[in-house]
């Protein structure tokens, strides 16, 4: 907002700096003005605060703006209360002003400088929207103020859109113009200046606009404190049209407006943060002094710099002056995609300022994209099964992962929830087929917003080379370990060991790698007590990548409870004895040196129990515990024994072959 004084002063010839910021991070970036805008920002005018001609004398100029915006973008009329709602809507409906794009906000304000007080809409890293609410002070305590400060937070808590509390910076939003790409021109007069922000000093004034705003180049102008109630903003007389050109006046002009000629030097001279100079545009002021539309020669002549920039329109401030159709005709020339047109300003110009003063816009949430998907890796490959791997993409809700045989025409899909997740095992490969496959990310649910397809990743399921650990079984099990045990294999160089919580799927198994070839068990501990676990392994004969045999079949335990200490002894045998006389279908299971037996258990290779004894039996005369069991029912093949005394555990695979 911008009030020219009636009176010339003396002239000034002002210090100015440009700076460049690179330290502070950029966090948020505000979108320059003429980028798409979801909607415009009004205050509509009310009789609080300068009586009971006010709102009708500029209400004319509202309803203009009102009628030109609404066809390209939503205006969003905050009102004073309901009885203003009724007002507005009745002139607004007596103009024949369409209403679909109109929306209106009961909140109380002082004033109608949206442009100052209002919120600012800045982008985040993810190109979701956030306001900036910060500090507002009347121009540095010149007006009534506390209502029009807190609409920033009122319009948050409407759109539920976060809100940043800044307010320990004073900053209006008049006060700069920026080019959208980093650069920002501003004055000291109505930032820095003590009537401001007096606890801060520049470089952290800065600090905040990088931050919060995405500038990283500042171009600095003295202006002069009191030349107007907002000490001079910058949108009077310079403005970013896009982000290679700035619309100003001539040196003449610049004069008129208390602009020394160091700073008229600063801003034909300018240049972006790759120091590429800007297109400069000038246009004039008023030809006349300003004279309301009620004959109120205000003195001084009136600006067109201050125009705004909506999706479809451009509103350029008019006074009923011969430099009115100049000054559109120049602005058309730069918006050649929009309309330029006049809005009259004379009653507003008045009270302090003219249409940059009163709008603001809030610009469209952006999608920034998905990430691709990047290092593509294959491992744990075997004859039938491979674990493919991917990193993180940050931004991701889930991943669709597409693959085939190499060399025909078909594909298979997989979705793979949660965007933390990076691998994925796939089963039924066929032995030594080649593969191809590449992985996709999705941002959002719906997967309106994926990334590009990954490069193609191949390779090749093993022709079966290492031997699967032919017995393997569960020993020492307490409240919260076991150890895994197996028959080591010719030629491994190491084994995986995979398991979970019994019921819990393949792909989310633990896994262990475990080397050298000839080791034989493996202890793990932090088990829950009174689970059922399921594992199984498989040994690997070659280091790169870790080439795998087929995993072996599954077997199962549950862990104890801390009543129970299960540990062997190194006395403790076992040993199976199959009767000469298949046809008895008998097995003698003898245990040495174990007393108090309790229960014997018999499991099959898959890990289920196919028999159980439970009953006290204490040892011979010759230290043996004897079973005989039934095993007519039985397949051949490798079984798993378990016999359980009071305190000690023993266990064998044997092989029945009746």
């Amino acid at each position: 907002m911008n009030i020219q004084l009636k009176f010339w002063s003396s002239c000034f010839f002002l210090s100015f700096l440009v700076s460049i910021s690179m330290a502070q991070t950029v966090q948020y970036t505000m979108p320059e003005e003429s980028e798409e805008h979801e909607g415009t920002w009004l205050q509509w005018p009310h009789n609080h605060l300068y009586g009971p001609w006010y709102r009708g004398d500029v209400t004319p100029t509202f309803v203009a703006m009102t009628n030109a915006l609404q066809a390209g973008e939503k205006v969003h009329i905050i009102a004073y209360d309901n009885n203003e709602r009724n007002f507005i809507q009745n002139r607004l409906n007596n103009a024949g002003v369409p209403m679909t794009n109109i929306d209106f906000y009961i909140y109380p304000t002082d004033d109608v400088w949206s442009r100052d007080n209002g919120p600012i809409f800045v982008h985040d890293q993810n190109g979701d929207l956030v306001i900036l609410d910060w500090g507002f002070n009347g121009w540095g305590f010149d007006t009534p103020y506390s209502l029009d400060d807190v609409i920033p937070q009122s319009v948050s808590s409407a759109l539920t859109i976060p809100r940043i509390d800044l307010s320990a910076m004073v900053l209006e939003g008049g006060a700069i113009e920026h080019d959208g790409q980093g650069t920002m021109m501003a004055t000291r007069s109505s930032i820095t200046d003590s009537s401001r922000n007096p606890g801060l000093t520049e470089s952290q004034i800065e600090a905040y606009l990088t931050n919060y705003m995405g500038f990283t180049k500042f171009i600095w102008l003295d202006g002069v404190v009191g030349q107007d109630i907002t000490d001079h903003h910058i949108d009077g007389f310079v403005k970013f049209a896009n982000d290679s050109t700035i619309v100003t006046m001539d040196s003449a002009d610049l004069y008129y407006w208390y602009v020394s000629n160091a700073e008229m030097d600063l801003i034909y001279n300018a240049s972006n943060v790759n120091n590429k100079p800007y297109d400069i545009v000038i246009v004039p002021l008023t030809q006349n002094d300003v004279t309301t539309a009620y004959g109120s020669n205000l003195g001084y002549k009136g600006s067109y710099v201050n125009y705004y920039i909506g999706n479809d329109v451009v509103l350029v401030p008019t006074y009923n002056d011969p430099n009115d159709a100049v000054a559109i005709n120049i602005i058309q020339t730069i918006y050649p995609n929009r309309t330029v047109m006049g809005v009259d300003v004379r009653n507003l110009y008045e009270y302090g300022g003219m249409i940059h003063c009163v709008t603001q816009q809030q610009p469209v949430a952006i999608q920034l994209g998905c990430p691709e998907v990047n290092n593509l890796i294959v491992s744990n490959i075997n004859a039938s099964a491979a674990q493919l791997q991917w990193d993180v993409v940050t931004a991701a809700h889930h991943y669709t992962i597409m693959g085939g045989k190499t060399g025909t025409a078909g594909f298979t899909t997989l979705n793979i929830a949660g965007g933390g997740t990076n691998f994925k095992q796939v089963f039924g490969l066929g032995s030594g087929n080649s593969y191809w496959w590449q992985i996709q990310a999705h941002c959002d649910a719906n997967e309106t917003l994926s990334s590009n397809w990954s490069h193609v990743d191949t390779f090749t399921v093993l022709t079966p080379s290492c031997n699967t650990p032919t017995t393997h079984w569960t020993t020492n099990v307490t409240n919260n370990s076991a150890t895994f045990n197996w028959t080591p294999m010719a030629g491994a160089i190491g084994y995986i060991v995979r398991g979970a919580p019994a019921g819990t799927p393949l792909g989310q198994w633990t896994q262990l790698t475990i080397t050298p070839g000839n080791t034989s068990s493996k202890t793990v501990n932090g088990l829950n007590s009174g689970q059922n676990f399921e594992w199984q392994i498989a040994s690997g004969c070659n280091a790169n990548p870790l080439q795998l045999s087929t995993w072996s079949a599954t077997a199962s335990f549950t862990t104890g409870n801390s009543a129970n200490k299960l540990s062997s002894n190194k006395n403790e045998q076992m040993e199976m004895v199959c009767f000469p006389n298949p046809a008895r279908d008998e097995v003698r299971i003898v245990v040495r040196e174990l007393e108090a037996v309790r229960q014997l258990s018999i499991y099959n290779a898959t890990g289920k129990l196919v028999y159980h004894q439970v009953g006290r039996k204490d040892f011979n005369d010759n230290h043996n515990t004897n079973f005989v069991v039934n095993t007519s029912a039985y397949s051949p093949g490798l079984y798993f024994v378990k016999v359980e005394s009071d305190n000690q555990v023993v266990a064998a695979v044997v092989s029945i072959i009746n």
